[in-house]
Parts: structure tokens; sequence; C-alpha cells
């Protein structure tokens, strides 16, 4: 089963998305890539703000090592 995280979480982290992706001039495809995810779940998020808790998690932790 899936848990979902919150609308206003997700947009918080599609914005840090598509900022890392403007500074850096890579692909959706790459960047989740770089974070052991696959394409899917960082287009549903950047598109509908909607994403599992896990996912959010792990872009979270992606984030804070870079």
């Amino acid at each position: 089963m899936h848990v979902f995280a919150s609308s206003q979480d997700a947009a918080k982290i599609a914005k840090k998305i598509e900022k890392l992706k403007q500074q850096r001039k890579i692909s959706t495809y790459e960047l989740a890539l770089d974070m052991g995810l696959s394409e899917y779940p960082i287009q549903t998020l950047l598109a509908h703000n909607k994403a599992t808790v896990k996912t959010i998690n792990t872009i979270n932790y992606y984030l804070t090592s870079l």
C-alpha cells in the first residue's frame, strides 16, 4: 500500500527539483538516475504535486547530501 505525502510537501519538493534541474541543466531522467529512482515518480511529482512518502524521503535525503 502506498502512503502519499501531503500536496503541500510535494509542492515544496517539486519546486526544489525544478530549481535543481535548471541549475544543473539536466533532464528529469538524469536527475531520477542520480537519486536512484525511476523517472515516473519524479514526473508525477512535478506534474501533479503527488508523491509517496517514500519518494519524498528519498528526494529529501538526496537534496541534503548535495
